[in-house]
């Protein structure tokens, strides 16, 4: 892989989210939903370059959408860039192909 022999010249990303009916609090499984529930929303970024690993948790008030997928991809960024390897000149972002992170 590219990012582990040259991580300055090359990063690896992959971003993810968790389907949201997987996350609803508390979570019922096959049971009747209750009726008032927690909505929690999970996305996971995997940095291949420097093994690292972000977790971001939203609310049911944070809309799953581009926006959120570029506010996240915004946040990785800053955090290579202020890595002692710097910004890459090669960047691999993988997003997964939800409708949700594509803009209509």
């Amino acid at each position: 892989m590219q990012a582990r022999s040259d991580p300055y010249n090359v990063s690896s990303i992959i971003s993810d989210g968790m389907a949201q009916n997987h996350t609803k609090l508390p979570y019922s499984a096959n049971r009747n939903e209750s009726a008032k529930t927690l909505d929690l929303h999970l996305m996971g970024v995997i940095d291949h370059r420097i093994n690292s690993f972000y977790a971001f948790l939203t609310y049911g008030n944070v809309i799953n959408d581009t926006n959120l997928q570029l506010y996240v991809m915004l946040y990785v960024w800053e955090d290579l860039q202020k890595s002692d390897l710097g910004l890459p000149k090669t960047l691999y972002y993988q997003i997964d192909g939800a409708g949700t992170n594509s803009n209509p």
